[in-house]
């Protein structure tokens, strides 16, 4: 393997890198249909993603990590906080690692 590619992990070994550190990627966005994570552990996976982004204060990336992610599960699509979150931050009420954290941390 050369030093270039040193990073990449084995393949039934996927992960994503957020931030420098490796996180799980549920089932679901690898194509599988085995053990597709539920509503929760698909929210819980897209918050951590989005809060490894905000809490670096990377606002914006952090949104639309959280917007990607949700989009990629069949049940938390569409979320309404999707649209919400979007008017919030271009109106600068989520101008703050803190403030776009406690947004992430409330998505239900």
């Amino acid at each position: 393997m050369s030093p270039r590619n040193s990073w990449r992990l084995p393949a039934r070994e996927k992960a994503v890198r957020v931030a420098g550190a490796v996180t799980d990627v549920p089932d679901i966005v690898r194509g599988s249909k085995v053990g597709t994570p539920t509503y929760d552990e698909h929210l819980e996976w897209s918050k951590k993603r989005a809060i490894a982004y905000a809490d670096r204060g990377e606002l914006t990336e952090a949104f639309s990590s959280m917007a990607s992610d949700l989009e990629k599960h069949p049940e938390t699509a569409k979320h309404p906080a999707i649209e919400l979150g979007l008017m919030l931050l271009l109106t600068g009420n989520l101008s703050t690692p803190h403030k776009m954290r406690e947004f992430i941390e409330e998505f239900r």
